[in-house]
C-alpha cells in the first residue's frame, strides 16, 4: 500500500500542475537534469491601459481597430486616437473629417492609415499623424478601404482600394493622391486620380481582402471575384467563383509558406453562404476549389485562420475548428473505450435486463487510471478480463511475483465493487479481475503499468489498447438471503465481449459570440454574457474566464495574440497571455521517473506574437533625441 500511495501522490502532483509538461518531459530533454521550462499560461494579464482622446460627456467610441503596430480608436464625433500596440503610448490624435460625419473602420499599412468619413477618404502617416491627402470619392463607400504596399518590378507600389455603393472597386495610386493633397494638382502624365475601376455590378457587403498580387471580394449574390492589383492586367478579372447563394460572412485569407520561404506562398480564400456551405478556393489560380462542405448552419461572423487551422462561429453560437487543407472538423481524442453488452435473451440463458460494461482510459496509462463502469440493469460483474493479445504491449508484473499484474485499484473503490483478486496470464497478455458484487452504477479505477520492448512505461500512450478485447461474466444481482444461504444461482453467469477502440469528438465550443485573439496555446472569445473566455486550442477545454461587460468594444484581432478591448468612453486595455517559468525535478515512480513541477517565476510580457507576419517585429520608431544640455563654462 505504501507503493500505491506514492503512485497516487505523484500522479496528482504532476497532473495538478501541468500534465502535458510532465508527459512530454522525456521528449523535451528535461529528464534527469532539473532544467527549467518556459510556458505560456492561458490566463490574461493587463499589458497596458490608455485613454483615447474624446469628450466623455458628449462623445463615445465608434470603432476600435488595430494592426501589429498601432491601436486606433475612432469616436462618433470623428476624433481619431492612435496608440502604440506595444505600450499604449499615444502617437497622435486629430479630428478627421466633419464632426458627426458617418465613418468606417480605419485601414492600415506599414506606414499609412486610411479613414473614410462620408464620401471622403483621408490618408495619414501612421506614426506621426501628418495628413497626406483628403480625396472625395466618386461615390459613397460601403466598407472600409484596403491599403496595399508591394514591391512590383523593383518599385515599391502603394495603392488604396475602396468598395463603392454601385458594386465597384475604385483603385488609387497613393503617390498620386499625396501629390494631389500637397500641390492640389495631378502629375502631368496622369489624367485622373483614379488608377482603375473594377465593376461587378453586385453589392459588396464586406471589406476587400488583399492577397499578394490579387484583390478578393465577395458579393451579396454569392460570387467571389479576384482581380489583379498591379501590372498590365490590373483591374481585370482573374476568376469568378459562383457559390449560388448569398455570402454570409467576410471572406478569410489563409497564407502559408509566406514570402521568404523556399516555396511560393499558398494563398487560399475561405467563403461561406447563407445556406450553411463553406468553400476554400485557390487565390493564385483560375478559381480552383480545394474543398467545399455543407455545415448545415450558416457561418455569419468573422473567421480566423492560423496556419493549417480555421476557426468559425456558426449562427448557433458554436465555435468550430476546421482544417485548411481539407475543411474537415478537427477531432478530439477522447481516449480508448470498449463496451461489452448483452442485447437479447435466449432460451435457457441469462435473462437480459440490459447488461453493459464500459472500460475506458483517456491519456497515458502511466498518469491516467482506467475507468471501469457497470452500466447494467440489475446485473453484477463477476469476472472482467482485459486481453492485449492483439496489441504490441503486455502487462508489467509485480516485483517479486511475476504471476501478479502490476495493477492497483485506486480511490478505495475495491471495497465498493467487491474486488477480490487480480490475476495475470503466463504470457502477461491478459489480466483478470474477480468480484463478489460489482453492482450497477458502481465504478472501479485502476492504475495499470505496461511493458513494451524499446519503450519506457511512461512513453506508452493509451492508444496501444486499440483492438484489445474486454470480456466479462455478468449475472443477476443476488439477494442478501441467497448470499447468506449459499443457494445456487437460477441462471449461470453470461459471457459478454467488447473490443477497445479510439473515441473522438469534433472540436466544438458552445456559447461563443465573437472571436477575439489566439495564442500558441489558447484561443480567446467573447461569450453570450459579455465575458472573455479562453479555451485550449488542442483540446477545447476551458482555461480562462473573466467578466468584461464594461468593455463595449472588443477587437477581432487576427494580427497578433493580444486581447484588446475598449469602453464606450475610450479607456483602452491590452491584455497578454502570462508566461511562467517552471522547474522540472525527476522523482522516482513505480514505472520509472515522474516529474514534479514547480513554479519558478513569472516572466515579463514580451513582444506580441504575430500571426500574419511571424518573422517580423513591431515597427518601433525612434524617439527624437533631446537637445543636448548647455555647456557651463
Amino acid at each position: 500500500m505504501k507503493r500505491l500511495s506514492l503512485f497516487c501522490l505523484l500522479t496528482l502532483t504532476v497532473l495538478s500542475a501541468t500534465p502535458a509538461m510532465a508527459q512530454n518531459a522525456q521528449d523535451a530533454g528535461f529528464a534527469e537534469t532539473g532544467d527549467q521550462l518556459v510556458q505560456s499560461v492561458p490566463s490574461l494579464t493587463q499589458h497596458w491601459s490608455a485613454q483615447a482622446v474624446l469628450n466623455q460627456s458628449i462623445d463615445e467610441v465608434a470603432w476600435l481597430t488595430a494592426d501589429e503596430d498601432v491601436v486606433i480608436v475612432q469616436s462618433v464625433r470623428g476624433v481619431v486616437t492612435v496608440l502604440s500596440a506595444q505600450n499604449g503610448r499615444e502617437y497622435w490624435s486629430a479630428q478627421v473629417g466633419v464632426t458627426n460625419d458617418a465613418s468606417l473602420p480605419a485601414a492600415t499599412s506599414e506606414q499609412l492609415i486610411a479613414i473614410t468619413t462620408g464620401p471622403t477618404v483621408h490618408l495619414y502617416q501612421k506614426f506621426t499623424g501628418k495628413r497626406l491627402s483628403s480625396y472625395r470619392l466618386p461615390l459613397q463607400p460601403v466598407a472600409s478601404p484596403t491599403l496595399v504596399r508591394r514591391e512590383v518590378f523593383g518599385r515599391m507600389a502603394r495603392w488604396l482600394f475602396v468598395p463603392l455603393i454601385d458594386g465597384s472597386i475604385s483603385a488609387y495610386d497613393i503617390e498620386i493622391l499625396e501629390r494631389l493633397g500637397s500641390l492640389g494638382q495631378l502629375p502631368d502624365d496622369v489624367d485622373r486620380a483614379e488608377g482603375w475601376r473594377y465593376r461587378v455590378g453586385e453589392e459588396i457587403p464586406f471589406a476587400l481582402t488583399a492577397a499578394q498580387d490579387r484583390i478578393i471580394l465577395a458579393s451579396t449574390v454569392g460570387n467571389v471575384f479576384a482581380a489583379d492589383m498591379f501590372g498590365s492586367d490590373a483591374g481585370g478579372t482573374q476568376f469568378q467563383f459562383l457559390m449560388q447563394n448569398p455570402v454570409s460572412a467576410p471572406p478569410a485569407l489563409s497564407v502559408r509558406n509566406a514570402a521568404g520561404a523556399e516555396q511560393a506562398a499558398d494563398e487560399r480564400v475561405v467563403s461561406t453562404t447563407e445556406d450553411g456551405r463553406i468553400f476554400c478556393v485557390d487565390v493564385n489560380s483560375s478559381g480552383h476549389m480545394y474543398w467545399g462542405h455543407s455545415l448545415g448552419v450558416p457561418i455569419d461572423r468573422q473567421m480566423l485562420t492560423l496556419g493549417d487551422e480555421l476557426y468559425v462561429i456558426d449562427r448557433g453560437n458554436s465555435l468550430m475548428r476546421l482544417g485548411i487543407e481539407d475543411g474537415e472538423a478537427f477531432q478530439l481524442d477522447r481516449g480508448i473505450s470498449a463496451v461489452a453488452s448483452q442485447s437479447e435473451s435466449r432460451r435457457g440463458q441469462l435473462r437480459a435486463y440490459g447488461a453493459s460494461i464500459e472500460v475506458a482510459i483517456e491519456g497515458n496509462p502511466a498518469f491516467a487510471p482506467f475507468r471501469i463502469a457497470n452500466r447494467s440493469t440489475r446485473q453484477q460483474i463477476r469476472v472482467l478480463t482485459i486481453d492485449l493479445s492483439s496489441t504490441p504491449c503486455n502487462f508489467m508484473s509485480q516485483e517479486g511475483d511475476p504471476s501478479l499484474a502490476d495493477v492497483r485499484a485506486l480511490l478505495g473503490t475495491n471495497v465498493e465493487t467487491g474486488l477480490t483478486s487480480i490475476e495475470m496470464s503466463p504470457d502477461q497478455k491478459q489480466i483478470t479481475l474477480n468480484f463478489t458484487s460489482f453492482d450497477p452504477d458502481e465504478f472501479l479505477y485502476l492504475g495499470i503499468a505496461l511493458n513494451q520492448q524499446g519503450r519506457q512505461p511512461w512513453e506508452i500512450e493509451g492508444d496501444v489498447f486499440d483492438g484489445a478485447e474486454v470480456r466479462a461474466l455478468v449475472a443477476p444481482r443476488r439477494s442478501a438471503t441467497a448470499l447468506a444461504s449459499g443457494a445456487s444461482e437460477a441462471f449461470p453467469p453470461a459471457r459478454i465481449i467488447g473490443r477497445m477502440q479510439k473515441i473522438s469528438d469534433p472540436w466544438k465550443v458552445d456559447g461563443v459570440s465573437k472571436l477575439l485573439a489566439a495564442s500558441d496555446s489558447a484561443i480567446y472569445f467573447e461569450d453570450l454574457f459579455g465575458r472573455i473566455v479562453g479555451v485550449y486550442r488542442d483540446s477545447a477545454e476551458p482555461a480562462f474566464r473573466m467578466d468584461a461587460e464594461e468593455y463595449s468594444h472588443k477587437l477581432f484581432n487576427d494580427r497578433t495574440d493580444r486581447v484588446i478591448v475598449c469602453t464606450s468612453r475610450g479607456r483602452v486595455v491590452s491584455m497578454a497571455e502570462r508566461r511562467m517559468q517552471y522547474g522540472l525535478i525527476p522523482v522516482p515512480g513505480i514505472t520509472g521517473n515522474l516529474w514534479a513541477v514547480s513554479t519558478v517565476a513569472e516572466l515579463a510580457v514580451e513582444f506580441a506574437r504575430f500571426h500574419r507576419n511571424p518573422s517580423e517585429r513591431p515597427l518601433m520608431p525612434d524617439v527624437p533625441v533631446q537637445d543636448p544640455a548647455p555647456v557651463l563654462e
